[in-house]
């Protein structure tokens, strides 16, 4: 969309995202059904969308037309969702934390370093990670989170 209207991107401008996780794992769903993504940065072009970075969720749905699969996305712009819960929740700053499922990395993190660690160019970065108390386990998949333990 571009002031308020949607236009067509030329093909020449057209990217292959085929190579992204939300993409793979879009075609991975049934037809006729929807996929969330996890919250990332936007990419463009290879590249994460600076500046400034564009937290992205990704709603998908795969359906199939004469026998070959094709997806459509709606992007949504997850910066004013991550800004909501800082005012539900009432954190002041340094306190907005939040742990992507993977690896124990931020998605919201103490500093700006340790945030989005898990997006490709941000993995050589030197922030701290967030480690589960693992000696609780609750269930199958869960981890009660007695504390925080931060490494570097």
């Amino acid at each position: 969309m571009k002031d308020g209207q949607a236009y067509r991107i030329p093909e020449k401008q057209l990217q292959d995202k085929s190579h992204r996780p939300y993409v793979q794992e879009s075609l991975q769903i049934s037809p006729d059904t929807f996929y969330t993504s996890q919250f990332d940065l936007n990419m463009e072009n290879g590249q994460i969308e600076t500046p400034p970075i564009k937290p992205m969720l990704r709603f998908i749905s795969h359906f199939i037309i004469n026998g070959e699969s094709w997806l459509i996305s709606l992007n949504y712009q997850g910066r004013d969702y991550l800004a909501e819960l800082d005012n539900q929740y009432n954190w002041s700053d340094g306190q907005s934390w939040l742990v992507n499922n993977e690896g124990g990395n931020w998605l919201l993190g103490p500093t700006s370093d340790s945030a989005w660690q898990f997006m490709p160019s941000r993995q050589n970065t030197q922030g701290p990670r967030f480690l589960p108390d693992t000696s609780c386990p609750v269930g199958a998949n869960q981890v009660q989170w007695k504390r925080p333990s931060i490494t570097r």
